[in-house]
């Protein structure tokens, strides 16, 4: 069997922050956590990420690498934008209050309906839960703290899909499938 591997897209990790933002918060740190969330459905719904992007184990939770490095970029203090430099065109972060600002429109063609769906199952669960202490308990959960563990010296080590896809519900097919993508 051929698995494909999914490269990382800015512009879907883009789409995705906008349509968080403009259906939630502007919360850099709540956004990113609540990206997790939604990408954990995703998961479970398609087998991949909505973007193709990472996830490493950070002190304020998991978090989306590349979608992170793109936000630092934009905020001045990093230098990757994994080709798509005009990301800073679309949006501003305030390094003092962390709040991200769409400047312009971002087209939602770069989400999937599947993407969307879980987006606005994010959207809700917000809606109920807007504190950051949810979002941050959402973020903290078996696959972070595992990675935590194993890897106790380390930044922000790479939290594995595998042990993402285990916490979900019923995922002993999609974990199979994960591991033998490697």
């Amino acid at each position: 069997m051929t698995i494909s591997i999914i490269q990382f897209s800015p512009k879907k990790a883009v789409a995705a922050l906008a349509y968080l933002i403009n259906g939630a918060t502007t919360d850099m740190y709540v956004l990113l956590k609540m990206l997790y969330v939604a990408d954990k459905k995703h998961l479970a719904k398609s087998g991949r990420f909505m973007a193709g992007d990472k996830y490493v184990a950070m002190p304020k939770g998991a978090t989306p690498s590349g979608t992170y490095d793109l936000v630092k970029f934009v905020r001045g203090d990093g230098d990757s934008h994994f080709g798509f430099p005009e990301i800073r065109d679309i949006l501003t972060v305030d390094p003092e209050t962390h709040q991200i600002e769409l400047l312009s429109d971002v087209p939602e063609q770069h989400l999937s309906r599947a993407a969307k769906e879980c987006l606005d199952e994010v959207i809700d669960k917000y809606r109920e839960n807007p504190s950051l202490g949810y979002w941050f308990k959402a973020a903290h959960d078996s696959a972070w703290t595992k990675t935590k563990v194993r890897h106790p010296i380390d930044g922000a080590p790479q939290i594995s899909g595998v042990a993402i896809a285990s916490t979900i519900p019923d995922s002993d097919e999609l974990q199979d499938y994960l591991q033998e993508a490697g």
